[in-house]
């Protein structure tokens, strides 16, 4: 997988016109690599394995019944959607393939139109959120590409076809219902020193915040049966040590607002919102596990302001060889760091071990090594 990043990097650097055919096409070339990455792994991902093994006996149409459907934790699209692929084949790569198509273009559709350097932004979600959106979150993966789909609709103000597709959402995965709340933030009227005192009032109150929500969302019967993930448990009481958290800290609050306000005037309105929707969820996710689902639907928006400010600051003479540099830059953190080859705090697996090696579908081989930690992450949730 790490070749797809050289591969990347090599494209945005040997074809700069943005309009021709040829980018075009090595664009929607590289859509069809990250679907066929995604589409035909082979247990790949904790949430992935756990999917698979739970697929084979999973009802199928014609054994689906009212009282399944009552009883599950699953919400009812996912669960025709699931039960369909059942129907046609006991194989989960169906599945896999038809979500790895549909949540990768919608990105891709998406950073095409609203990103001034689609290449870089792609860079970005491959290193940051694809394994996450892909291999781990399929459910809310849904929820987040619908969200991306219909996120043009707020500006025409069809707001009756978006509230549709959020519900459509909901139906998915219960997370989908911050789709509805979107519209609504969006419309406020906020400014910098506005986005200052909220940043530091979450900051000085979000322990408070956290636990004010954790207690309304453990009342919610269809909801509380994630805790026993440890959803709504304190990183801390997750696993995460005082120095992982300042990392946290640093990478999810403080470089997302350094990006807000050192590009606040290179960014226009809502890109500052869906930024600091970020950061607030980042903060209260620092508080409480179970906000990193909604942190999630805003880091392509992140992506995206990010190239965005980037373009915009910097003169038409250097702003080029800067994102090249910066790009260069993550590209070697990648490659000479190992980032994905770090310890995680549970008993010391590694959570490349997650992702690679890479196995396909053509194989159906996990090392040993694999299936360890995939045991020892199911005795955690257990």
């Amino acid at each position: 997988m790490i070749y797809l990043i050289i591969l990347i990097y090599i494209i945005y650097l040997n074809i700069p016109s943005c309009n021709d055919n040829n980018r075009k096409s090595a664009y929607w070339f590289l859509y069809l690599l990250f679907v066929f990455i995604a589409g035909f792994r082979y247990n790949l991902g904790n949430d992935t394995y756990a999917y698979t093994q739970e697929f084979k006996n999973f009802p199928t149409l014609f054994e689906l019944d009212i009282k399944y459907i009552r009883e599950s934790n699953y919400q009812l699209l996912w669960i025709i959607f699931e039960s369909l692929v059942r129907t046609i084949t006991n194989s989960f790569y169906l599945l896999q393939i038809t979500l790895a198509a549909f949540v990768n273009f919608s990105v891709f559709r998406f950073i095409k139109s609203n990103s001034k350097k689609p290449f870089f932004s792609i860079l970005l979600y491959y290193l940051l959120f694809y394994l996450n959106l892909n291999m781990e979150i399929l459910r809310e993966s849904v929820c987040i590409s619908l969200l991306l789909l219909a996120f043009p609709l707020i500006g025409r103000k069809q707001y009756f076809k978006f509230y549709v597709i959020a519900s459509i959402a909901f139906l998915f995965h219960n997370s989908g219902i911050i789709l509805f709340i979107i519209p609504l933030f969006i419309g406020l009227k906020l400014n910098k020193r506005k986005y200052i005192i909220i940043i530091i009032s979450l900051l000085v109150l979000s322990g408070f915040i956290s636990v004010f929500f954790s207690n309304i969302i453990q009342n919610i019967t269809t909801l509380y049966t994630f805790s026993q993930f440890g959803y709504f448990d304190s990183l801390g009481s997750v696993g995460t040590t005082f120095n992982t958290q300042i990392l946290l800290f640093i990478k999810y609050v403080a470089l997302p607002t350094i990006i807000l306000f050192f590009f606040y005037h290179y960014i226009d309105d809502i890109e500052r919102k869906l930024i600091f929707l970020y950061i607030a969820s980042s903060i209260l996710y620092l508080q409480i596990f179970i906000f990193y689902r909604v942190r999630d639907y805003f880091l392509i928006f992140l992506i995206i302001s990010f190239t965005n400010g980037l373009i915009t600051r910097f003169s038409n003479q250097i702003h080029h060889q800067v994102i090249k540099g910066f790009a260069l830059v993550i590209f070697l953190y990648i490659t000479l760091f190992r980032v994905y080859y770090s310890s995680t705090n549970y008993d010391g697996m590694q959570l490349y071990l997650h992702y690679y090696p890479y196995n396909s579908i053509l194989n159906e081989d996990i090392p040993q090594s694999r299936l360890r930690n995939f045991a020892k992450v199911g005795s955690i949730r257990n």
